[in-house]
C-alpha cells in the first residue's frame, strides 16, 4: 500500500481513494495527541501535530518515544506552532483539554479547509457543542476512546492500554471517512447512531475513575483493588447514571459500574489524565466531567453528593 500527500482542494468524497491518503492534522501534542500520531505514523499516514507550547515542540521534534510494555519505539512527526502546519488537512483530530476547545477551534478555523472534518475524542461533555459554534455540524465527528496514554517524567509517552474508538455524527459520509482512517491505523473503531450516549457513557466512566485516581494518587487498576475507593466509584457512577436518565439517556447502573471496573482492569497501569494534570500542577477537566454531571443534576433535581464531594476536593487542590 502506498501513501502520499495529495495537493489541491480537499473533499470528503476524495478523502480515501484506492489507498491514497490525504494529510491528517492533530491539535494538541499531549499524551493522547502524541499516541494517536504514533498510530497514524506506524500506518504510514501523513500526520502533523499543532502545538503551542515551545518546550513541548522542541522535545517532540527530536523524536517521540512510545513505551509499549518493555519496548520503546521512536517516531518522528512534524510538530509546530504555526497554523500553516494544518493547511490542506483532510481530517483534524482535536486532543486539547475540554476547557481549551473554544480557543483552539476559534484559532485554527482560518487555517483549515472549508471541507475539513473535525474529530473530537476528548474527555467531558459539551465539546461538540463548542466546536459547532465555529464548524458546521456535518463536518463534526465525535465520540470516545478507551485507549490510555501517559506522558512520563522524561517526556516519553507510555501506552497505558489499548481500547476501542466509538464515533458518530450527522454526516454518514464524514463518519465513514474517519472510521476508515482509524481502522487503517490499526484501531478498533465502530460507528454509533447515538454519539451523545457515547459521550455520556465515557463521562460516567471518567467520573468514576479520574477524581479518585487524582485524589488518591493511584493508577486506574489500584482503584478497584482498594475496597473503599471501589465503593466511592460505585456511588459516583450510580449518581451519574441517575443524572443521565434525567436528561433522557438510558443506562443501567450495575452495568455501568461493571464497565467502569473493566476499564480500570484494561488500563490498570495507566495514570488517568486528571492525576497527570494534578502532578503537573495544571488545571484539570473536572468541570466537564463531574462538574457538568452536577450541573445537569441540579437542573433536574437529582442529588449527587459523592460527585459534589470529589468535585470540591479537586477544585480545592487546583488552587493550593
Amino acid at each position: 500500500m502506498q501513501f502520499l500527500h495529495l495537493q489541491g482542494k480537499i473533499g470528503i468524497d476524495t478523502f480515501i481513494f484506492k489507498g491514497f491518503f490525504m494529510k491528517i492534522g492533530i491539535i494538541g501534542a499531549g499524551a493522547m495527541g502524541s499516541i494517536f500520531s504514533y498510530f497514524f505514523y506506524k500506518a504510514k499516514i501523513n500526520v502533523v501535530l499543532f502545538e503551542k507550547d515551545n518546550k513541548t515542540i522542541a522535545n517532540l521534534n527530536k523524536g517521540i518515544d512510545i513505551i509499549k510494555g518493555d519496548k520503546i519505539e521512536e517516531i518522528y512527526v512534524n510538530v509546530d506552532s504555526s497554523l500553516e502546519i494544518l493547511n490542506e488537512s483532510a481530517v483534524v483530530f482535536i486532543f486539547v483539554k475540554s476547557y481549551d476547545t473554544d480557543e483552539a477551534i476559534r484559532e485554527v478555523q482560518s487555517a483549515i479547509d472549508k471541507e475539513c472534518i473535525i474529530v473530537s475524542l476528548q474527555n467531558g461533555i459539551g465539546n461538540k457543542e463548542t466546536i459547532a459554534k465555529y464548524i458546521s455540524e456535518e463536518r463534526i465527528v465525535y465520540g470516545s476512546t478507551s485507549i490510555g496514554a501517559t506522558r512520563t517524567d522524561d517526556g516519553s509517552i507510555r501506552l497505558g492500554g489499548m481500547g476501542n474508538v466509538v464515533i458518530g455524527g450527522s454526516s454518514a459520509k464524514a463518519v465513514k471517512s474517519v472510521e476508515a482512517i482509524l481502522k487503517m491505523a490499526g484501531l478498533d473503531a465502530t460507528v454509533s447512531d447515538n454519539p451523545e450516549a457515547v459521550i455520556w457513557k465515557k463521562a460516567i466512566i471518567n467520573a468514576g475513575i479520574n477524581p479518585i485516581g487524582a485524589l488518591l494518587d493511584i493508577s486506574n487498576g489500584s482503584i478497584i483493588k482498594n475496597e473503599y475507593a471501589k465503593k466511592i466509584q460505585e456511588e459516583l457512577v450510580k449518581e451519574a447514571v441517575a443524572v443521565a436518565l434525567s436528561v433522557g439517556l438510558t443506562f443501567d447502573a450495575d452495568e455501568m459500574i461493571e464497565q467502569t471496573r473493566s476499564v480500570c482492569e484494561k488500563t490498570a497501569n495507566n495514570i488517568c489524565s486528571m492525576l497527570q494534570d494534578k502532578r503537573a500542577h495544571r488545571r484539570t477537566e473536572i468541570d466537564s466531567i463531574n462538574g457538568i454531571i452536577i450541573e445537569y443534576g441540579r437542573k433536574n433535581s437529582i442529588a449527587s453528593p459523592y460527585n459534589n464531594a470529589v468535585y470540591y476536593l479537586i477544585k480545592a487542590q487546583e488552587i493550593i
